[in-house]
């Protein structure tokens, strides 16, 4: 699990990854990602975008950036 927490707000990513939808021999890999998001600070918090830089054991890198988390905007408050 990785964790990182910015102004009071936690971050932790967990990767699992899924032989039934990978496929080794054509080098084909999928990881699903659970992402637990904790306010910890004093006041509320919205996400309102994401930016994950993804990198493989090859050292290759992806970036994903979108609005919101799931398609939602959650509002976090201090203890959420």
């Amino acid at each position: 699990m990785s964790t990182a927490v910015t102004d009071g707000i936690e971050v932790s990513v967990q990767s699992e990854f899924r032989p039934e939808r990978s496929a080794p021999g054509q080098a084909r890999f999928l990881h699903t990602y659970t992402v637990l998001i904790r306010n910890g600070g004093t006041s509320g918090a919205r996400l309102l975008s994401r930016h994950w830089i993804i990198t493989d054991a090859r050292g290759e890198r992806e970036e994903v950036t979108g609005e919101g988390v799931v398609g939602k905007q959650p509002h976090l408050e201090p203890g959420q």
